[in-house]
């Protein structure tokens, strides 16, 4: 099973379930503040309980499919968002950069320079962006 039609098979599911609590048909609860619930019946009780493991099931197929996916994309050198095609070298060195920086201030990201254009620590204020990238690179933000 595709990872759409997995996605579209628990959603499926979470709509069944919820159908399900919507129209119980079981005994009244009556609750110390007053309230009255329905509780659901044996046989929404039971299916209910199957739809649970059959989301659980899904949910563990579905992350590993998303593992696979992702190797299968990262092998094949497809970016994400459409990469740095077309662009110049100077932007990818500048794309690369910015990566860089990102992943040096993330909890357990690189902990050396950025891409030998930094100087210094980054929590100091360290990294330097090359002046003739700094009026493009800010006017994309």
């Amino acid at each position: 099973m595709k990872l759409r039609e997995m996605l579209e098979k628990r959603n499926q599911i979470k709509v069944e379930m919820r159908e399900l609590t919507k129209n119980p048909k079981g005994e009244v609860i009556k609750f110390s503040d007053g309230r009255e619930e329905r509780d659901l019946d044996e046989a929404q009780e039971k299916r209910f309980q199957e739809l649970v493991a059959e989301s659980n099931t899904l949910e563990r197929l579905i992350d590993r499919q998303a593992v696979l996916d992702e190797n299968d994309r990262r092998m094949q050198g497809q970016p994400l968002t459409g990469g740095n095609r077309g662009a110049t070298p100077e932007r990818r060195a500048a794309v690369d950069f910015l990566r860089d920086v990102v992943a040096y201030g993330t909890p357990g990201g690189m902990a050396t320079r950025a891409a030998g254009q930094s100087e210094g620590l980054g929590t100091d204020g360290g990294f330097l962006v090359n002046t003739d990238f700094n009026t493009s690179l800010m006017g994309s933000v």
